[in-house]
């Protein structure tokens, strides 16, 4: 949220734990689709934008080159999905000279439609996504990248909030958020990322399985339990049972 706010410590009245200070009430949601690679590089952010129609001021300061989309509720869908993997395509297609890409996604349902599955087909992309609800264990944006960014962006927005005393609109949202990304999106914990999770180096043992652990007296046990299929999987049995 580009208005959002975060503790800090300050000068204030005495005998009161906690102080308060004032600014916009304006909340609104904001998507910034990050991806990054196993050597240390990250693509230009895909931003989405909560509108009805594309503004060209979106563009006026965009240091980072990101390319920018909207929907009614400001997060991504099957539509702007399509539209970010040809951006994916661009930037990693020379780094790949030829070779396949692996691009490991989550695993919501939404994205994966049946063109984009084919787009990858086509362009020799290979699409992997997390099981449901592990992505702060094994994805490694969750596990060292988004930390430092949400910290970044918050002490950006302070900055600009105290300095100019102004809110911040979505023509502005872009350059913060650039200062944010590249303070903590470094080629050290890009790799970091990598690493953390055993994507690359490739290291399957550098996940404890005690982290993924169901509680004793929580789960319970049985061979015939039924599993739900991963959201790739659901995409592509239901495109066949239109056929």
């Amino acid at each position: 949220m580009p208005g959002r706010g975060h503790r800090t410590r300050v000068f204030g009245k005495a005998g009161k734990k906690i102080q308060h200070k004032k600014e916009s009430g304006k909340r609104e949601t904001i998507t910034a689709l990050v991806t990054i690679c196993a050597d240390g590089t990250s693509i230009p952010p895909l931003i989405i934008f909560k509108a009805k129609a594309y503004l060209m001021q979106w563009l006026q300061d965009n240091p980072l080159n990101c390319s920018i989309g909207y929907s009614q509720k400001g997060y991504i869908d099957g539509e702007i999905c399509l539209e970010w993997i040809t951006h994916f395509d661009k930037y990693t297609k020379e780094k790949a000279a030829g070779r396949p890409r692996a691009l490991i996604v989550d695993g919501h349902q939404s994205r994966f439609t049946a063109a984009l599955i084919q787009y990858c087909r086509i362009n020799n992309i290979i699409l992997l996504c997390y099981a449901s609800h592990v992505t702060h264990v094994y994805q490694g944006l969750d596990v060292t990248c988004f930390g430092p960014l949400k910290i970044c962006y918050n002490e950006e927005r302070a900055k600009f909030e105290k300095e100019t005393g102004k809110e911040i609109t979505k023509g502005k949202f872009i350059k913060l958020y650039a200062k944010a990304h590249v303070r903590a999106l470094t080629p050290e914990t890009i790799k970091a990322a990598f690493r953390k999770t055993g994507v690359w180096p490739y290291n399957p043992d550098a996940i404890s399985p005690n982290v993924m652990k169901t509680s004793i007296e929580t789960s319970c046990e049985g061979d015939g339990l039924p599993l739900a299929q991963y959201s790739p999987v659901r995409a592509v049995a239901s495109l066949l049972r239109k056929v």
